[in-house]
């Protein structure tokens, strides 16, 4: 399955966001990712959807108000 991952800033708006994107109906696991930012090793939290359900999930964090980045890279599973 194609996934992406959308990051967010912390633990707890990761938890936010898979509410928000389960009560619209959209599946998605909560992820650790590994990111590199001004020369600095650190990770990040976020979602992995499945890229069907990419717009609906974009859509639904908007109208939650949760800042969300797109990331691609290397993650570690967190469900």
């Amino acid at each position: 399955m194609d996934t992406s991952i959308l990051t967010v800033g912390s633990v707890t708006y990761a938890m936010k966001a898979r509410k928000a994107l389960l009560r619209a109906g959209v599946e998605s696991s909560l992820v650790k990712v590994n990111v590199t930012e001004s020369g600095m090793l650190g990770c990040r939290h976020g979602v992995e959807i499945s890229n069907s359900d990419f717009y609906t999930a974009v859509a639904v964090l908007r109208d939650c108000r949760i800042d969300y980045q797109i990331y691609s890279g290397d993650k570690v599973d967190l469900s």
